[in-house]
């Protein structure tokens, strides 16, 4: 189905379906929302306040969506998300609003103590399912209504023990940690089967956090954890888990976050549906070594996203091997983005 926004969907979902088959492209993928001139500025609201009315959210949102153009390869959505921790709310956590967004409050103190399921009678699952309802009763057709991004696995346990006393965990009770993964992949998959019923990715597919669109059901995937892992804790403790998440996705990116996580790369990029890499760099990394991550993501015939400016766009695409580049970037005008496309 056609957006308002987006009329030729279905011409932008064939190029995505190509890029995620790994069929030849004859240029990168492009991201990039341009403020119409004369419209107020509108900007997407992050985070969602559950405890908050959603429909001044819904507002600026299509507000957000009206006055932009949506080039390339863009898709307009949002993302219903409390915080970056969201899923572990559905685990039994409460969120504290703090220095403009929301964080999960630890609640685990013996894991003995804890069984790690599905709160489905919790305010916060509640809130999340009445909220994606309310956004697609005014938003289908305008603008896709995404689901958070669930981070699940070690992530889930660090936001409900804390991330110190979950690394004691690891070394002084691997069983404990072991067996409340376990519950924490149950959890998962009754989350996700529950909100691919909400978001109707089978009426217009589905958006993930980095922009990237699919006729299915797509999401990103992450372990912030892993900086604080060694290679061994992380294939022990982390890779089922992410395996276990791919697995529920028609298409998966992942989001490296810092260098500290790319000791991981590898690892990474041999579970089973992650096609994509997402790297971010720290502000001490140097050109060079933010570029020679880059070539051994690609080196691993993995595609990558990444924000550029048109010079870097162009050595991007020309140097990949993959071809499979998805492009977040920023113009001046519509015109300006249009020329830069035509330009491949």
């Amino acid at each position: 189905m056609p957006l308002e926004s987006r009329p030729d969907l279905d011409e932008v979902a064939q190029r995505w379906d190509a890029f995620w088959s790994g069929r030849p492209l004859d240029r990168p993928m492009i991201l990039a929302a341009i403020r119409k001139p004369g419209a107020p500025p509108a900007e997407k609201p992050y985070p969602v306040r559950p405890e908050l009315d959603i429909e001044p959210v819904i507002d600026q949102v299509l507000a957000w969506a009206d006055g932009h153009h949506f080039v390339g390869d863009t898709v307009p959505f949002f993302m219903v998300e409390f915080a970056a921790e969201h899923f572990a709310t559905f685990l039994g956590a409460s969120l504290r609003f703090h220095g403009g967004t929301n964080w999960v409050v630890p609640f685990v103190k013996e894991w003995d103590d804890v069984e790690v399921r599905f709160h489905r009678d919790s305010f916060y699952w509640q809130q999340t399912v009445e909220f994606i309802r309310r956004m697609r009763a005014r938003c289908d057709g305008r603008v896709i209504t995404s689901s958070p991004v669930l981070s699940a696995g070690l992530d889930a346990l660090s936001a409900i023990r804390g991330p110190e006393r979950l690394l004691m965990d690891l070394v002084d009770q691997p069983e404990n940690i072991l067996r409340a993964l376990a519950g924490v992949r149950r959890v998962y998959h009754e989350v996700v089967e529950a909100l691919a019923k909400e978001v109707g990715w089978d009426c217009f597919g589905t958006t993930n956090w980095l922009g990237m669109y699919h006729r299915g059901y797509t999401n990103t995937l992450q372990s912030d954890v892993s900086c604080m892992l060694s290679p061994g804790m992380f294939r022990e403790f982390e890779v089922a888990s992410l395996e276990h998440q791919a697995s529920h996705y028609d298409a998966v990116a992942y989001h490296l976050d810092g260098p500290g996580a790319v000791q991981h790369l590898e690892a990474v990029a041999r579970i089973s549906g992650i096609e994509v890499i997402r790297y971010v760099p720290v502000p001490r990394e140097t050109p060079d070594q933010i570029e020679a991550v880059y070539r051994r993501i690609d080196a691993l015939g993995k595609g990558i996203v990444r924000w550029a400016d048109p010079e870097t766009a162009r050595r991007a695409w020309w140097e990949s091997s993959t071809r499979r580049l998805v492009l977040g970037m920023s113009f001046e005008s519509r015109r300006a983005a249009e020329e830069f496309i035509a330009s491949f």
